[in-house]
């Protein structure tokens, strides 16, 4: 799963630095990217790491009430082991 979401070590661009496509850092410290068409999106059109890969790791799309937590408190260490509901 690592590899499909990239190594979340390498995400420390800003958005304006590289595509929209691809993962970044955001100025509060947790890495996203810009996908409209993601069930688990912001209204911007933005999904958060942490919550597409909760939602593969569920099975599903998280609820609009589900939270997502780093469990070390690393905002960019985005592994299933260290994500929780």
């Amino acid at each position: 799963m690592l590899m499909k979401y990239g190594d979340h070590t390498k995400a420390k661009y800003k958005w304006y630095a590289r595509g929209k496509n691809e993962w970044h850092e955001t100025s509060h410290g947790y890495v996203w990217r810009y996908a409209p068409d993601d069930p688990n999106g912001t209204v911007n059109g933005y999904v958060y790491q942490h919550r597409a890969v909760m939602a593969e790791k569920l099975g599903r799309s998280l609820l609009s009430g589900e939270n997502v937590h780093h469990i070390n408190g690393v905002k960019t260490d985005n592994t299933p082991e260290n994500l929780e509901l």
